[in-house]
C-alpha cells in the first residue's frame, strides 16, 4: 500500500507540475499565437476564400485567403470569417439585417458583423465583397422603377392601370406622364406624392414609388402595376418590377443609375456597421474579376462593362466615406478585374487559334495547322502569342492614379472566362482551371462566377500587395493582460495609502518607443471608479514590444482594464505610429477584478486541469 500511495503522490505532483507549466506557457504565449487581423465579410467570394475555393462547399480545403496572406509574407497573422462570409447573400439582405444562425441562436447579419469585430479586438481589416448577387437576381422593389411601354403604334383607344387591388380611370393611348401620375395618385392604395412618373408622351414611362409604399420583398403581384387595354393598332405592357440589372435600361440610363445607387446605399450601411465598431478598423470593398455571365439579357462583354460601371459607383462610395471625418482614410475600393489573366496567363480553349485573333471574322477552331493549346497571354505579364495583359491597379496613392484601373483583357479573343490554365506537362487546358465549370454549384453558373483555391489565394495576395501589407506593417497594440499579484504599494511613490494596485502586460506587434503613462487609460465597469495609471516599465526610451503598466485600481466593486491611446507618441523603428493615418488606439484588454483575481481566459483550460487534479487527489485520499 505504501508503494501505491507513493505512486499516487508522484503522479499527482507530476500532473500538478505539468499543469502549472501549461498555465504559465499559455499565459506568457497568449499573444504569440496567430492574432486575427483580417475579417472576410459578404457573399460567396469571401466565403470561398474562407473555405479554400469552390470545392470547399462540401469539404474543407484550407483557407485560400490564409494561404495568400502567408505567401505574401504575413504568416504571423490570421484570416477569419466563418460567420460573416455568407454564400449567395445579397447587399439588400445585409442592409435589412436578415437573420441567420449564429452560435446556436438566430441573429441579424449586421449584428453578427458587429459582434465578430467586438469579440476579436485585433481585427482591423474587413475584406468585403457584395453586390454580385444583387446584379444577377436582386430585388429592389422599394426603389426600382416599373416601366410602362407600348407595343406597336397605337392610334386610339384607352388603357387602365391597376395597383394593389384598385384601378385607374381609362387613360388615352397618347397619355402624358403627368396624366398617368395623377391617375395613379388618385388610387387610395397609392395616394398623392407617393409615385413619380416620367417619360415622353407616348412612353415609355418610368414609375418610381415612394419606398415607404412598396414593401421590400421579392417580386409579388401586389407590388407591381398591372395593365389592361383596348387600344387600336397596338398594346401596352408593364415590365415587372426589377430583379437584377437589365440591358434594356441602357448604358448610364436613369434606370441603371437608380439601381446602382440603391445597391451602393445598401453596401454603405454594411460598411458603416463595420467602421462604427472601432476607430482602428479599415474596410476594403473588393470587387470581382471579369465574370463569364450574360445577365439581364446582355452579352458577356456587355455584362462586364456594366460591372465596371457599377465598380466606379462603388469606388465613388468608398471615396465619399473615406473623406468623412469619422471615417477618414478608412474605406477603400479594390478592382481586381483581369487579375486571373495576369497571374495565370490566358490559354486558348481550342486546339488551334490564329495568333492575336479569335473574333467573328476569324474564329478559333478545333482544327488547324498547329494543334495544342496556345498561350495567348503569359503569366505574370510575360508575353504570349497575343502579347501581354496588364496587372490591375487599385491603390491610388501607390500608383499615382486618379481611379482604379482594371487589368487583363475585358474582351479576350476566345470564348473564355479567365480561368483556364493548362498543365504544361499534359497539355490539358482544363487540368488546373481557376474556376472549374463542372464543379459544385455549376447549375447556378458557379463555374463561370467563382474561382478555385488557386484563384482566391491569388486574389488575397493581390489585396495584400495593394493595401493590406502596408496596414499590417504598422505597429499595433495586441493585448493588455492582468498580471497579479500586484506589486506592493510602497514600491510606487505615486500610490495612495491603502490603494489596491495591479499590473498589466501590454504587448505590441513589434518593438516601439516613446511609451509612457500618457499612452494608457484605465476603463472601469460595475461600480468601480477612480482607477489611474501609475507607472510604465521599461519607460519611454529604447525599443520594446512588451511593457508593464501598473495601475491604482480605484475603489468600489467591479472590474478594470487598461487600454492603449494613440496620441502620436508611440513609434516603431521606421517612425510609423499606431494605425498610421488613422486612430490606432486599443480597447480590447482583459478585465481584472481586484477583489477576486480572475485568470485570463487563455489560462482557463490549465486552471480547469488543476482543479480536476486537485479533486482527484482529495477523492484518492478519502479512499
Amino acid at each position: 500500500m505504501a508503494v501505491q500511495g507513493y505512486g499516487a503522490k508522484k503522479w499527482l505532483c507530476l500532473g500538478l507540475a505539468a499543469a502549472m507549466a501549461i498555465l504559465l506557457a499559455m499565459d506568457a504565449g497568449a499573444v504569440e499565437r496567430k492574432a486575427k487581423r483580417i475579417l472576410l465579410a459578404g457573399d460567396s467570394w469571401p466565403f470561398f476564400m474562407w473555405t479554400g475555393g469552390m470545392h470547399g462547399v462540401y469539404f474543407w480545403q484550407g483557407c485560400a485567403a490564409q494561404d495568400g496572406l502567408d505567401e505574401a509574407g504575413y504568416a504571423d497573422w490570421q484570416v477569419w470569417g466563418g460567420d460573416t462570409a455568407v454564400p449567395m447573400s445579397m447587399a439588400r439582405e445585409w442592409r435589412d439585417n436578415l437573420p441567420q444562425s449564429y452560435k446556436g441562436r438566430v441573429v441579424g447579419r449586421l449584428d453578427i458583423l458587429r459582434m465578430e469585430l467586438e469579440s476579436n479586438p485585433n481585427i482591423d481589416i474587413v475584406h468585403m465583397s457584395l453586390g454580385g448577387n444583387d446584379v444577377g437576381r436582386g430585388y429592389f422593389n422599394d426603389v426600382m422603377p416599373q416601366q410602362i411601354r407600348f407595343l406597336g403604334a397605337p392610334t386610339g383607344g384607352t388603357f387602365v392601370l391597376r395597383f394593389n387591388g384598385q384601378q385607374t380611370a381609362p387613360l388615352p393611348f397618347n397619355a402624358t406622364a403627368a396624366q398617368i401620375q395623377s391617375a395613379m395618385e388618385a388610387l387610395s392604395t397609392v395616394g398623392a406624392g407617393r409615385i413619380e412618373v416620367s417619360g415622353p408622351d407616348g412612353g415609355p414611362y418610368m414609375c418610381v414609388f415612394d419606398p415607404a409604399l412598396v414593401a421590400y420583398v421579392y417580386n409579388g403581384p401586389d407590388n407591381n402595376i398591372s395593365v389592361s387595354s383596348s387600344l387600336v393598332g397596338g398594346s401596352v405592357v408593364v415590365d415587372d418590377a426589377h430583379h437584377g440589372w437589365e440591358k434594356s435600361w441602357g448604358t448610364d440610363s436613369a434606370y441603371e443609375k437608380l439601381f446602382f445607387q440603391a445597391l451602393c446605399d445598401a453596401i454603405e450601411k454594411v460598411i458603416r456597421q463595420a467602421l462604427d465598431v472601432r476607430p482602428d478598423i479599415r474596410v476594403a470593398l473588393c470587387d470581382y474579376d471579369y465574370l463569364r455571365v450574360d445577365w439581364g439579357g446582355a452579352t458577356e462583354l456587355e455584362t462586364r462593362y456594366a460591372g465596371m460601371r457599377l465598380g466606379m459607383a462603388k469606388f465613388e462610395l468608398t471615396q465619399r466615406l473615406s473623406a468623412m471625418p469619422q471615417y477618414r482614410n478608412r474605406c477603400f475600393y479594390i478592382a481586381p478585374g483581369g487579375l486571373m489573366q495576369y497571374v495565370f496567363g490566358l490559354y486558348s480553349r481550342y486546339n488551334y487559334c490564329a495568333v492575336g485573333v479569335g473574333d467573328v471574322m476569324n474564329p478559333c477552331t478545333d482544327s488547324g495547322p498547329a494543334p495544342g493549346a496556345i498561350l495567348l497571354y503569359g503569366p505574370n505579364g510575360t508575353p504570349g502569342a497575343a502579347g501581354t495583359v496588364a496587372r490591375p491597379l487599385s491603390n491610388l496613392v501607390k500608383h499615382g492614379i486618379t481611379q482604379p484601373i482594371p487589368g487583363g483583357d475585358i474582351d479576350p479573343p476566345v470564348d473564355y472566362y479567365p480561368d483556364d490554365r493548362p498543365d504544361p506537362s499534359v497539355g490539358d487546358p482544363h487540368t488546373h482551371d481557376i474556376s472549374p465549370r463542372d464543379a459544385v454549384m455549376a447549375e447556378i453558373g458557379g463555374g463561370d462566377i467563382h474561382l478555385n483555391g488557386l484563384g482566391y489565394k491569388a486574389l488575397m495576395k493581390y489585396c495584400v500587395e495593394e493595401f493590406y501589407g502596408e496596414w499590417l506593417d504598422l505597429p499595433k497594440a495586441l493585448s493588455s493582460v492582468p498580471m497579479p499579484p500586484a506589486p506592493p504599494e510602497s514600491s510606487l511613490p505615486a500610490a495612495k495609502a491603502g490603494a489596491v494596485l495591479a499590473s498589466f502586460r501590454v504587448t505590441f506587434s513589434e518593438e516601439v518607443t516613446g511609451v509612457d503613462e500618457s499612452d494608457f487609460e484605465t476603463v472601469t465597469r460595475g461600480g468601480r471608479a477612480g482607477a489611474s495609471v501609475l507607472s510604465v516599465e521599461p519607460g519611454p526610451s529604447g525599443y520594446h514590444d512588451t511593457y508593464i503598466v501598473t495601475i491604482d485600481c480605484g475603489s468600489g466593486r467591479g472590474t478594470v482594464r487598461v487600454g492603449v491611446l494613440d496620441n502620436g507618441t508611440i513609434k516603431d523603428r521606421d517612425g510609423n505610429g499606431l494605425g498610421g493615418d488613422i486612430d490606432g488606439s486599443f480597447s480590447g484588454g482583459e478585465w481584472y477584478d481586484p477583489s477576486a483575481y480572475t485568470l485570463p481566459v487563455s489560462a482557463w483550460p490549465a486552471a480547469a486541469l488543476l482543479a480536476c487534479l486537485a479533486a482527484w487527489a482529495v477523492r484518492r485520499r478519502g479512499h
